[in-house]
């Protein structure tokens, strides 16, 4: 009753979105520049810090390319698709976003998803854990133009903010070996690729090290 037709979006990226997806880098690495130049006498650590979020950025970007051109699917793009569906019914009807975003999950929430707005996948609305990564999704779409890579590249940033504190609290325990540090909390090229996309993966390993 609930299987769900796939969007046809990410049968590839579109042009204007790698046009953004380049202002947004250009934009968020000034930024970078900018933090990095104003701590880094402060804290010397800080060196690490504009060359770890551009390959953070830049996994990101790769994951996408991946997962739209081989993979052509996946857990991922099914969590976009269902936080575009849950953006667009606010597009439409805030009123009826909110009450999904707010309540537990249940069939009368899922009736409120139309065609023109598409549906949650039904597998994942339907439990609680998952649709709670969906939730967590949505207000990227909004800072990203409901594009894929975007979303991406703006979830790669916000995750960078665990593992740095991470690579600060081992610098502060283990004075002394910083490049051996930096290598093991920021440059692992697996967890790179596996904790920059759209992913539950890419929440839990942020937030464990945050905690």
């Amino acid at each position: 009753m609930f299987e769900l037709q796939n969007y046809s979006y990410l049968k590839k990226i579109y042009p204007f979105e790698w046009v953004m997806a380049l202002i947004y880098v250009v934009v968020i690495m000034i930024y970078v520049f900018f933090v990095q130049s104003s701590r880094i006498k402060k804290n010397p650590l800080y060196r690490f810090y504009s060359p770890a979020i551009f390959v953070k950025l830049l996994s990101g970007i790769v994951f996408c390319v991946i997962y739209t051109y081989y993979y052509e699917g996946g857990d991922t793009v099914n969590y976009y698709e269902s936080a575009r569906a849950i953006m667009n019914l606010g597009m439409q009807h805030p009123d009826h976003m909110m009450t999904v975003l707010t309540t537990s999950p249940s069939i009368e929430n899922y009736s409120l998803f139309t065609s023109s707005t598409g549906y949650p996948h039904a597998f994942m609305y339907f439990d609680p854990n998952t649709f709670f990564v969906i939730k967590m999704i949505v207000p990227i779409l909004y800072v990203s133009f409901r594009s894929y890579v975007l979303s991406s590249i703006v979830m790669a940033f916000l995750s960078f903010f665990g593992t740095w504190q991470l690579f600060l609290l081992l610098n502060r325990l283990y004075p002394g070996i910083e490049k051996r540090l930096a290598f093991a909390a920021l440059f692992v090229p697996s967890v790179l690729f596996w904790g920059s996309g759209i992913l539950k993966d890419t929440i839990t390993f942020s937030a464990v090290c945050w905690f």
